[in-house]
C-alpha cells in the first residue's frame, strides 16, 4: 500500500510540475508561434514519466536519465539561441555524455523546434594545409547610443579558436592597426606563419609589408568570398547574436568593457564545435557515472551581465 501511495504522489507531482513548465514555456519562450507543439511535448513527457513510475523497466539500452532531460530543457529555456550541438558540448564539459542526436530528439519531443539550418558555402582548406598555425583577423561594426560607428577588430588563432586580441576604435588607421600587432607581441603571443584577411579598404596596400615585418605571410581572400575567412566571420556572427544585438552600446568605453567580458567568456567558458566541443583555455572533466545522476546538482551562473547562463556541476 505504501508503494502505491508513493507512486500516486510521484505521479501527481510530475503532473503538476510539467503543467507549470508548460504554462511558463508558452508564456516566456514561444508566446504564440508553436503552442500546439509544446502541449504535445508536455503530453509525451507526462506519458514517459508515468511509464517509468508504474511499469517495469524494459530490457535494452537504458534511457537518458530524467534529471538530464530536465537539465537539457532548462538549458534550452535559459539560452534560447543554443542548438543541440551547443547543449551537447555544455553537458560534455560537465562530464555528462549525451550525443547531439539525442539532445535534438529530446528538444523535439518537448516542443522546442530548432530553427532551419541555412546553407553554408564550403570552407577554404586547401591552402591552409601548408601552414601548421595561422591567425585570422577581421573588422565588424556596431553603432553606439549617439549613432557613432564603432569598429571592432579581432584576431583569432584558427586551430585552437582562441582569442588573441579584440579592440574597439572609431578610426582604424594604419598606426592604430600596427599598434595592435605590437600589443600582441607585448602580450606574449608568438606570431604564426600566416595571417588570413579579406580585401577591406581599411587595410590598404601597406598591410602585407607590415605583416612581413612581424614575420607573417599575408593571405588574402578572393573578392566576394567571405567563406574563405569563415572562422572569424563566424565569430562576428557569434558576438552579435550573443551580445551586441541584445543590448544598447552606450559609447566606445562601454563597447571595450563588453568585448573584454566576451573575450573571457569565449576563451574560458564557451565550447566550440570546431574543436569537438572543447574550450581553448578550459580543462577536461571526468565523466559522470549513472549513480551520480540520481543526486545531480547543477549551479547556474550569469555571464556578460545576464545575457548568457553558464551551467556547471556543483562541488
Amino acid at each position: 500500500m505504501t508503494c502505491l501511495r508513493t507512486k500516486i504522489r510521484w505521479s501527481f507531482g510530475y503532473y503538476c510540475l510539467i503543467l507549470a513548465e508548460l504554462i511558463r514555456d508558452i508564456w516566456n519562450y514561444f508566446v504564440t508561434p508553436y503552442p500546439f507543439l509544446l502541449i504535445l511535448g508536455a503530453h509525451r513527457r507526462i506519458k514517459r514519466r508515468l511509464k517509468i513510475i508504474w511499469l517495469a523497466k524494459p530490457p535494452g539500452r537504458p534511457p537518458v536519465h530524467e534529471n538530464v532531460v530536465d537539465l537539457i530543457i532548462e538549458m534550452k529555456r535559459c539560452n534560447k539561441i543554443c542548438g543541440a550541438q551547443r547543449i551537447s558540448d555544455e553537458l560534455k564539459l560537465m562530464g555528462i555524455k549525451v550525443s547531439k542526436k539525442t539532445v535534438l530528439k529530446i528538444l523535439r519531443e518537448n516542443g522546442f523546434v530548432p530553427p532551419r539550418v541555412r546553407f553554408e558555402p564550403p570552407s577554404w582548406k586547401a591552402l591552409f594545409h601548408a601552414y601548421s598555425r595561422y591567425w585570422s583577423m577581421d573588422f565588424t561594426t556596431v553603432f553606439d547610443l549617439m549613432g557613432l560607428q564603432l569598429f571592432i577588430f579581432v584576431i583569432i588563432e584558427v586551430p585552437s579558436r582562441k582569442f588573441i586580441t579584440i579592440s574597439v576604435t572609431t578610426n582604424p588607421d594604419q598606426e592604430w592597426l600596427i599598434q595592435q600587432f605590437r600589443n600582441c607581441s607585448i602580450g606574449g603571443h608568438s606570431f604564426p606563419e600566416a595571417m588570413v584577411h579579406d580585401r577591406d579598404g581599411i587595410y590598404g596596400k601597406w598591410l602585407p609589408d607590415i605583416l612581413t615585418e612581424f614575420e607573417m605571410k599575408s593571405i588574402k581572400t578572393r573578392p566576394r568570398c567571405p567563406w574563405q575567412n569563415a572562422y572569424v566571420e563566424r565569430f562576428n556572427l557569434s558576438i552579435k547574436n550573443e551580445m551586441l544585438n541584445r543590448l544598447i552600446v552606450v559609447n566606445s568605453s562601454h563597447a571595450r568593457d563588453l568585448c573584454a567580458s566576451y573575450e573571457i567568456h569565449y576563451n574560458r567558458i564557451r565550447p566550440h564545435q570546431g574543436i569537438d566541443g572543447k574550450i581553448p583555455d578550459g580543462e577536461t572533466k571526468n565523466p559522470v557515472t549513472r549513480p551520480d545522476l540520481d543526486c545531480l546538482r547543477v549551479e547556474r551562473r550569469s555571464e556578460m551581465g545576464g545575457l548568457q547562463t553558464h551551467f556547471s556541476l556543483a562541488a
